[in-house]
């Protein structure tokens, strides 16, 4: 008896940005193409790397005859929605259940036999976010013999998962929309921002980053990146200089996928450098002189790579926010973060075990924002107050700074008050939502009134 109705059938999957759709064709016992015909995906996380999901999955399902094809590690939804999407194409073929069971079944690609390693490199990277990426593609024009370690199965970190924003001050973009930026003005800005809590910022490392805005911009697109325009921070921080990478602008995410996929590209690509997937640092080496040489790495089947570095080793292995206990520090209880399942803090932990000093900075990048509506970020106008009605803030300032002030103020939530009828389509999506009690904001026809909702 045949397995399928032989021809072509599309189905509906659903990943991190929305719904996959894919063109599945079969003859009457094989399934003979998987074409990812529609998606939303990000860059880098999903597609156009070589061990993307988009790349990787559908040949190997054809291949195999199989659905039991393993998640691409640290891109589960998209991997996850072409498998939905390909099960749905063969039920539309006639694919009874008990041959859908089979194909889950069905061996997938073999893993390798797990093997302990030992490699010596002259310079050994982990983490390829944008910061990995960019050093370990400098040392590899320098001609170091450099490996780029990862944990995850794709490249791009939290940088892919990001708005993709970069800053610049007086480039081309920003002059090419009328904008009047200088050096100066950028430094002021960021001492500003980042000293809110204390003089934390240091004066000659922030002169260094402003000088070399620029020049990062240039850097970059000689790899392939494109500036798309360029936008404000908030419409209460003036000049703009926030250039949008392609896709981007406003509050989105993903489009920093534009920034690691050309640096994936090349590294790995035009300059054949070395990239290994799935292994996660867990110790650092130390010579009889306490110096860094090398690390002890786990990969995602259990065996050790140990790996030592002649010239150096770089940490570029992102931050905490995956980790809850390490994240109780601060005063928020209730978050979620677009960071990548890996951000559980290995390598500040590493470097801890060592000696090295991990500053504890006493504030952190908090947005309280409405999963209803998306207000919070202070372009709206209106009033910002803590749980307990009080206003700890001048609203008309950076997000971050407001919700430092919050938590600072020993909040876990704020509450954004204003008219129903102001001119913004967040707020007047959640007033509509506040009237028909399909949310957690409220509406009221008196301060009294709102005050008793509110508590």
């Amino acid at each position: 008896m045949a397995n399928y109705v032989p021809g072509t059938y599309e189905g509906i999957g659903h990943g991190y940005q929305g719904r996959l759709i894919v063109n599945v064709t079969v003859t009457e016992d094989e399934i003979t193409e998987v074409k990812i015909i529609k998606h939303k995906e990000v860059r880098g996380l999903a597609w156009d790397l070589p061990t993307s999901p988009v790349e990787v999955m559908p040949p190997q399902i054809v291949k195999y005859q199989s659905l039991n094809i393993p998640l691409v590690n640290g891109a589960d939804l998209t991997s996850g929605a072409i498998l939905e999407a390909v099960e749905g194409a063969l039920r539309a073929a006639g694919a009874a259940d008990d041959v859908i069971e089979k194909l889950k079944a069905a061996p997938g690609p073999e893993a390798p036999e797990p093997k302990d390693e030992v490699r010596t490199v002259d310079v050994a990277v982990f983490g390829a976010g944008a910061g990995g990426l960019a050093a370990a593609i400098e040392a590899k024009e320098g001609g170091a013999d450099v490996v780029l370690i990862e944990k995850q199965g794709i490249t791009g970190g939290s940088t892919a998962r990001s708005g993709g924003k970069l800053l610049g001050a007086g480039t081309k973009w920003q002059k090419k929309q009328g904008i009047y930026d200088t050096e100066e003005m950028c430094y002021n800005y960021l001492m500003e921002v980042g000293n809110r809590r204390g003089n934390f910022m240091d004066a000659s490392k922030n002169r260094y980053l402003v000088k070399n805005l620029n020049s990062t911009l240039d850097w970059l697109g000689t790899m392939g990146y494109k500036v798309q325009d360029v936008e404000a921070i908030h419409v209460s921080m003036q000049p703009w200089r926030v250039h949008n990478s392609m896709g981007g602008g406003g509050q989105t995410n993903g489009q920093g996928g534009e920034i690691t996929t050309p640096l994936t590209h090349h590294f790995a690509g035009r300059l054949g450098g070395e990239i290994i997937y799935n292994t996660a640092l867990k110790e650092l080496l130390t010579d009889e002189n306490g110096v860094v040489n090398g690390a002890v790495c786990e990969k995602l089947d259990g065996s050790k790579l140990t790996v030592y570095a002649k010239k150096g080793v770089i940490l570029a292995t992102g931050g905490y926010s995956r980790n809850k206990e390490m994240c109780a520090r601060y005063p928020v209880a209730h978050y979620f973060c677009t960071a990548p399942k890996s951000n559980v803090g290995e390598g500040l932990v590493a470097a801890e075990k060592i000696g090295a000093r991990n500053f504890v900075h006493p504030g952190i990048q908090v947005v309280y924002t409405s999963l209803s509506c998306g207000i919070g970020i202070n372009d709206e106008s209106g009033l910002i107050v803590n749980e307990r009605g009080e206003r700890v803030v001048n609203e008309w300032s950076y997000q971050y700074h407001v919700s430092d002030a919050l938590a600072a103020s020993g909040s876990n939530c704020g509450w954004y008050i204003t008219s129903g009828d102001e001119p913004y389509g967040g707020v007047q999506y959640g007033f509509k939502q506040a009237v028909e009690g399909t949310s957690r904001d409220k509406a009221a026809d008196s301060i009294e009134e709102l005050a008793a909702l509110i508590k």
